[in-house]
């Protein structure tokens, strides 16, 4: 005969409202160990002794609520009503980190070509912000033989200063820079900006800053936009490989042809 035992099970009622958004305590815990708050506040300045919220308040909420389902910047209000009340956690009101967002902006470049108006944004202090983030939470290794890859992706929207794309669709087409899954450059482009134009001159931008923080490049992929002279010596300048996808034409076929199959350098 086999006894056995069972264990009793004690169910206790809770009346307190349950948290959708509990998981985001873990997060916290992540962020506060390692000092990311205070690094992001030391890294962008101070708003001002009066100022209730600080800028990594203002940031780190954002973050948050995009963490927990967020689309829109008015989400932060429905994380604030769920989460209650934490010591440990700053979070502002979506006025406040728009007015952050505000205090931190920096003033477009628009360039004119002809009868187009090319609009760029790029913030160098935050972009050396994500970098030494990277660096800092160990998502970036900077003896490490990196890969960067570049790309523009369109963001569709319908703002006031939205642009046609491409794609016949209107919105943004920021250029990105990245090693892995982390984003380490960004550079705000209106959206009728096609990728290749000045990309050289954003590369070089993006590389000064790599190289600035100490993160080794080894490898630079791209696609058939950065298929140009003035990207390809960027590339050799600041990488040991690149990999750029040709801009496929029937007279670079015959050419590739015509060459000698013997004459390669030895």
């Amino acid at each position: 005969m086999i006894a056995q035992t069972y264990n009793a099970v004690k169910v206790q009622q809770s009346t307190p409202l349950i948290n959708p958004f509990g998981g985001i305590q873990f997060v916290l815990k992540q962020v506060k160990d390692a000092g990311i708050d205070r690094f992001i506040n030391e890294q962008l300045g101070s708003r001002g002794e009066a100022k209730i919220y600080n800028i990594a308040d203002g940031l780190l909420s954002i973050h948050y609520s995009h963490l927990c389902g967020g689309s829109c910047i008015e989400d932060i209000n429905t994380l604030g009503e769920h989460i209650g009340l934490h010591p440990g956690l700053s979070l502002t009101s979506a006025d406040t980190a728009l007015r952050i967002m505000q205090e931190l902006k920096t003033e477009d470049t628009i360039v004119q070509n002809a009868e187009v108006s090319h609009q760029f944004n790029r913030h160098d202090k935050l972009n050396d912000l994500l970098q030494k983030l990277a660096i800092r939470t160990g998502s970036v290794v900077p003896t490490a033989a990196n890969i960067l890859d570049f790309d523009n992706v369109i963001l569709e929207n319908e703002k006031s200063d939205a642009a046609k794309t491409y794609k016949m669709t209107t919105g943004y087409q920021p250029a990105l820079a990245a090693i892995g899954r982390q984003i380490i450059f960004i550079e705000g482009r209106g959206g009728n900006t096609p990728a290749a134009y000045k990309m050289d001159e954003t590369l070089k931008q993006c590389f000064k800053g790599l190289k600035d923080n100490g993160i080794h490049i080894e490898h630079f992929r791209s696609d058939s936009a950065a298929y140009q002279q003035s990207v390809v010596e960027e590339a050799e300048k600041n990488c040991a490989y690149f990999y750029i996808r040709i801009d496929d034409s029937r007279n670079l076929r015959d050419a590739i042809k015509d060459i000698p199959r013997n004459s390669a350098t030895p």
